[in-house]
């Protein structure tokens, strides 16, 4: 999710600070430990920003070497997919040990924090 939300906005810490706190919260009411689930959003968000057109550095990379910004990101598919593939790999190797197991309570339990935590009207879906 931090991967598609980076793709589709071009940075990877503005992913990680808006969609990463709900999936931290996520992992968490799941028992993941902090780390592994910080480190799976950050992962993600760091792949979209390399692979986005919208990135600030892909932008400037391909400006820099005036290289067409489309052909820049096919080139850069060489190295950063299969590092990503590694790193899916290592995540779901070191997620094994952990069962996640969620019923309706947990369900309810996260909503319910979620919902003192944030207030979620009409209005935060306007465009300022």
């Amino acid at each position: 999710i931090s991967a598609i939300t980076s793709v589709a906005t071009g940075t990877a810490w503005g992913s990680a600070s808006t969609a990463g706190i709900a999936l931290m919260a996520i992992g968490l009411h799941m028992d993941i430990p902090a780390g592994m689930a910080a480190g799976a959003i950050i992962s993600g968000a760091v792949f979209g920003d390399k692979m986005s057109p919208l990135s600030d550095t892909t932008n400037l990379a391909s400006l820099v070497t005036r290289v067409n910004i489309f052909s820049h990101i096919k080139h850069m598919i060489w190295t950063t997919v299969p590092a990503s593939m590694i790193g899916l790999i290592v995540w779901h190797i070191a997620s094994r040990r952990f069962s996640v197991q969620t019923n309706t309570e947990q369900i309810d339990a996260l909503l319910k924090d979620i919902a003192t935590m944030y207030d979620i009207n009409f209005f935060i879906w306007l465009p300022l």
